[in-house]
C-alpha cells in the first residue's frame, strides 16, 4: 500500500518561480490540463480496487501545478469525500475558493507557500500580488481555522530581512510559520548544476538568490544505505500517468511508467525499482539533497527550521519559568 499519493489535478500554475519547471515555463511545450472530474473518479476508485492504497493513504492534490486553479476544484474534493479519504492541499493562495466545512473534514493540512513577505519579493519570484496573498490568507485562516494552516516561507537571500516582519504578522494572527530554504524545483536544473553545465550567467543569478554553499555538505553526507523515500510514494499527473517520481518532469523518458488504467499493482510497484533516471539522481545525490534540509543557525535561532513560530514561543515561555523555579 502507498501511503502518500501525489495526485496532480492542474497541469497550469499562475507562478513564475524561477527554480521551478512549471514557473520558469521550461515544460511550456508539453501537455497540460485540468484533469476530468469522471477521470479523477475512476482512477481513485482503481487505486483502491487494485489495493494501490487504503484508508490510512492521504492524497496530495498537487506537484508543479496550483490546484485552486482547477475550474471544478470544489467537486474534485467530493469525490474524495464520499470515500472517506484524507488529502492535504497545496497553493500559492493567489486564488480564493470557499471550501466547504462538509469537505474538509478530511483535509489534513492547507499549506500556502509564500516568496518572502514584500511585493519587491514576489515580483523577484512568484510575480503575484502579495497583498491580495495577503487576503485570501486570512480568508482561509477564517474559514477552516488556524489548526489546519500552514505557512511556508520560501528563504532566499534577498528576503531575510523579511523575516522578523513575516513572523511577527502571524503570530498576531495565531497562524503556524515555518521556513524552508529555498531549492531547485526543477530536476533538469539541479542536474545541470551538480554537473557544471550551467550558464556563468545563471550561475551568477541563482549565487545571489538562493543559498547553495549547504548542497556540496548535504550530499557528501549522504549515507550509503540511503533509499530515496519516492519508491514508497505514488505519483500521477493529471492524464493519470503513473511518474517514476514526483521529481522528474515531463519530457524526460522516464517520466511515466504508463497509464494507471493500464498497468497492473504489480507492474507499478516493479517499474518504479527499475527506471535509470533513478541512478543518475542518486549518482548525483539529487535524491538525498531535496530530501534533506539544512539546519541554519540562523533560522533555528530565530523560530527552528521546520518549528511554527507559535509552537518554539510556547517552548521558549516554559523554559524560563522552570529557570526562574530553579533559581527560586
Amino acid at each position: 500500500m502507498f501511503k502518500k499519493v501525489f495526485f496532480e489535478i492542474s497541469g497550469a500554475c499562475q507562478a513564475r518561480c524561477p527554480y521551478c519547471c512549471t514557473g520558469n515555463r521550461s515544460l511550456k511545450n508539453q501537455p497540460n490540463r485540468f484533469i476530468p472530474i469522471k477521470e479523477f473518479d475512476s482512477a481513485v476508485e482503481r487505486l483502491y480496487k487494485n489495493r494501490l492504497i487504503d484508508s490510512l493513504s492521504r492524497f496530495d492534490l498537487y506537484n508543479w501545478g496550483e490546484p485552486f486553479l482547477h475550474p471544478n476544484f470544489i467537486e474534485i474534493l467530493q469525490v474524495l469525500g464520499n470515500c472517506h479519504a484524507r488529502y492535504r492541499l497545496s497553493t500559492n493562495a493567489a486564488k480564493y475558493i470557499k471550501l466547504p466545512s462538509v469537505l474538509t473534514g478530511n483535509m489534513t493540512r492547507l499549506t500556502i507557500s509564500i516568496a518572502g513577505f514584500s511585493q519587491s519579493s514576489y515580483d523577484r519570484v512568484h510575480g503575484l500580488n502579495f497583498d491580495l496573498i495577503l487576503k485570501n490568507i486570512r480568508r482561509f485562516a477564517d474559514e477552516i481555522g488556524a489548526k489546519k494552516l500552514w505557512i511556508t516561507y520560501l528563504v532566499h537571500q534577498f528576503n531575510l530581512n523579511e523575516i522578523r516582519e513575516a513572523y511577527r504578522y502571524f503570530r498576531k494572527l495565531g497562524i503556524r510559520l515555518a521556513f524552508t530554504v529555498a531549492y531547485m524545483n526543477d530536476y533538469n536544473l539541479s542536474r545541470n548544476y551538480l554537473s557544471g553545465s550551467v550558464s556563468s550567467d545563471q550561475l551568477k543569478k541563482m549565487g545571489k538568490e538562493l543559498f547553495l554553499s549547504y548542497v556540496e555538505d548535504i550530499i557528501h553526507s549522504r549515507p550509503k544505505d540511503f533509499i530515496c523515500p519516492q519508491f514508497s510514494i505514488l505519483a500521477l499527473d493529471e492524464f493519470c500517468n503513473v511518474l517514476t517520481c514526483c521529481a522528474v518532469p515531463k519530457g524526460h523518458p522516464d517520466y511515466s511508467l504508463g497509464s494507471l488504467f493500464s498497468l497492473t499493482a504489480d507492474e507499478i510497484r516493479q517499474d518504479k525499482l527499475t527506471r535509470d533516471v533513478c541512478q543518475e539522481c542518486s549518482r548525483l545525490g539529487i535524491d538525498y539533497w531535496i530530501h534533506t534540509p539544512p539546519k541554519f543557525d540562523f533560522l533555528n535561532y530565530l523560530t527552528g527550521e521546520g518549528i511554527p513560530a507559535a509552537d518554539l514561543i510556547e517552548m521558549l515561555k516554559w523554559r524560563i519559568i522552570a529557570k526562574f523555579k530553579r533559581l527560586w
